[in-house]
């Protein structure tokens, strides 16, 4: 499972899904955007770490630190299934920018007619374009990408 990371919200709810179903093959990994590494900081020394530098150009991963719960469910959740990737503006660079994969999603979503549906906001991207690393590391096995939507009400 591929999940867009800040916070660390989604990710910890996912985990302690997964830890109450006794799952024990599922392995998740975790994207986030450079400059936005509270995470793999806090996770690396046990306890909240700060951000370097929280990235504003990819929405709800822009945080300045992730929450004390969710590092505790993810740093019990089992280092061998929980993988951390930083994606690189140079990698978000199709994904996100109005000629990359988000203009097309914007487009597409106006010309089928969904503009009223909920919208994807730029974090799921952020996963998106870290996914090439999963693909590569699990070859011919099922690859789930968590979207995020904005928090913006429905017309």
């Amino acid at each position: 499972i591929v999940v867009p990371v800040g916070g660390g919200g989604l990710a910890a709810g996912i985990a302690n899904r997964l830890t109450e179903k006794r799952n024990k093959h599922t392995q998740l990994h975790l994207v986030q955007p450079i400059g936005s590494d509270s995470m793999s900081r806090s996770l690396e020394i046990e306890q909240i770490s700060e951000a370097t530098n929280p990235n504003m150009r990819y929405g709800g991963t822009a945080v300045l630190k992730i929450g004390k719960h969710a590092l505790e469910i993810l740093k019990n959740f089992g280092p061998a299934r929980l993988h951390l990737h930083s994606a690189t503006d140079e990698e978000g660079r199709d994904f996100i920018g109005v000629d990359g994969l988000i203009g097309d999603y914007q487009f597409d979503r106006k010309l089928l007619g969904r503009e009223n549906t909920p919208n994807l906001e730029p974090t799921t991207l952020v996963a998106v374009a870290g996914m090439q690393y999963v693909v590569q590391a699990h070859q011919g096995e099922s690859v789930l990408v968590v979207g995020t939507g904005q928090n913006a009400p429905l017309n």
